[in-house]
C-alpha cells in the first residue's frame, strides 16, 4: 500500500465516525498539516462548501452537500 492510499484510508476512517459536518470539519483541522490551514471554497451552484487540506503532504478535498460527503485526493 502506498503512503497516499494509507493517508486516504486514515482520513476517511476518521471522518466516518463523526456524526455531522461540523465535527468532520473540526477533525479535518486537527488532521491537517500544522503549517497548512484547510481552505474553504464555495462549490458550484453556491449551495455548499468544499475544503482543500493537506495531510502528510498529500492534498485532499472534502465535500459535503448535506446528504453525502466525500474525501478524494487531488492530483
Amino acid at each position: 500500500m502506498l503512503k497516499r492510499d494509507l493517508v486516504l484510508v486514515i482520513v476517511k476512517a476518521s471522518l466516518a465516525v463523526q456524526k455531522n459536518h461540523i465535527l468532520r470539519v473540526v477533525t479535518i483541522k486537527n488532521l491537517a498539516d500544522k503549517n497548512k490551514t484547510p481552505l474553504r471554497f464555495l462549490a458550484k451552484g453556491g449551495k455548499h462548501y468544499y475544503y482543500l487540506f493537506t495531510v502528510s503532504n498529500i492534498d485532499l478535498k472534502y465535500e459535503d452537500d448535506g446528504k453525502d460527503w466525500t474525501v478524494e485526493m487531488i492530483n
